[in-house]
């Protein structure tokens, strides 16, 4: 997926994110990685684009499909604050990782 074009299709991010973690020398096969990657697999079958709970219609003017058993909203919410944990301690250590090599850099000019 080019960097330029903006989407919410969830698998295309993750494969993206996969990248951009390769790059950072995570390789993203740890237990939470793994964790994450089924959770956004998982999701990505209910609501690949990531439409259904942010409208209410899909881009094309349908009613988004749910699970017909219903959905855990108190699980639903536990587990996209892991999510949300996961990529803030890895924008974190990312961060970090550029802040050391600039300071490397730095001290070399």
């Amino acid at each position: 997926m080019p960097l330029g074009r903006k989407d919410h299709e969830l698998p295309d991010l993750w494969r993206l994110f996969v990248r951009v973690a390769a790059a950072f020398g995570y390789d993203c096969s740890d237990a939470t990685a793994t964790a994450v990657a089924g959770c956004i697999a998982e999701f990505g079958t209910i609501d690949a684009r990531a439409t259904a709970f942010r409208y209410a219609s899909n881009l094309d003017g349908s009613t988004p499909i749910l699970p017909s058993d219903g959905l855990d909203l108190v699980r639903l919410h536990d587990v996209m604050n892991g999510i949300e944990n996961f990529f803030e301690c890895i924008d974190l250590h990312f961060t970090h990782k550029a802040d050391l090599v600039a300071e490397a850099w730095l001290a070399a000019q």
